[in-house]
């Protein structure tokens, strides 16, 4: 199947297609990663998403949301849905290996943080479409990547503070997550996961005890990108403080 990007105006609502923003070059360097460069910004960005990969993760993306919004307003079923998770699960991988299969990336190719969500995942034993799955949450999804950075990046400073890994430090990290989020789309996503933290919760701690958290924080070319995001208060930082920050930056090149 062949595919291309038609003009806006032939949709109904003028919205239809992907956003798309043009780059100098995207680079494929033999150590591994993607990086896309755009003129003007002093660092490149990590990953190349591109149309049909970005589709197709956003309805299997939509249909996770949707299934964990249920649940949480209906916690009565729970116990059902957990005699037969098994039976979901894989019927939910199926359709989700069927979605993106066709656009994993070489795990290699993953930017650092996704490439360690993978290989966590991976240590943990999960099957390949899972790791894939995350990986590429990650990886072609910046609005999520560079918000779980920021709550692994509060993680890491918690459990640096406290020299070792803080009973709650990781609800408490979404819940300052929580805190800074400035779009209503998203603030219902995160108090549906504090809502099914009880059941969310033991997998996640399993994933930081093996991860390397540093690898999932915000770098300094992740927070330099992160500084004209007005949709999330990255490390507390307001969107006007970080325009300023952001400023001075490009100034000074």
């Amino acid at each position: 199947m062949e595919t291309y990007n038609p003009p806006k105006d032939i949709f109904a609502r003028n919205k239809g297609g992907i956003k798309v923003k043009m780059a100098e070059r995207v680079e494929y360097p033999p150590e591994g990663g993607i990086y896309t460069y755009y003129e003007g910004m002093k660092y490149p960005k990590k990953g190349a998403p591109f149309p049909q990969a970005v589709i197709a993760l956003e309805g299997v993306k939509s249909a996770a949301m949707q299934t964990l919004s249920f649940l949480s307003r209906n916690k009565w079923i729970l116990p059902f849905v957990f005699i037969l998770r098994k039976k979901f699960l894989k019927e939910f991988m199926a359709y989700a290996n069927k979605m993106l299969s066709p656009y994993y990336l070489k795990p290699e190719r993953y930017c650092i943080s996704a490439k360690e969500v993978y290989d966590t995942l991976k240590r943990l034993d999960y099957s390949d479409t899972i790791c894939h799955l995350w990986a590429m949450l990650w990886e072609y999804d910046n609005a999520y990547r560079y918000r779980f950075q920021d709550i692994f990046t509060t993680f890491n400073d918690c459990t640096k503070y406290y020299d070792g890994i803080m009973p709650g430090a990781l609800k408490w990290s979404i819940e300052v997550a929580r805190g800074r989020e400035n779009n209503n789309g998203m603030m219902k996503k995160w108090d549906v996961v504090l809502k099914l933290y009880s059941l969310v919760g033991p997998y996640l701690k399993k994933f930081v005890v093996l991860a390397d958290i540093k690898k999932l924080t915000l770098d300094e070319a992740d927070s330099y990108h992160c500084l004209v995001r007005p949709d999330y208060d990255f490390g507390g930082i307001s969107w006007e403080d970080r325009q300023k920050i952001r400023k001075q930056i490009d100034e000074q090149e």
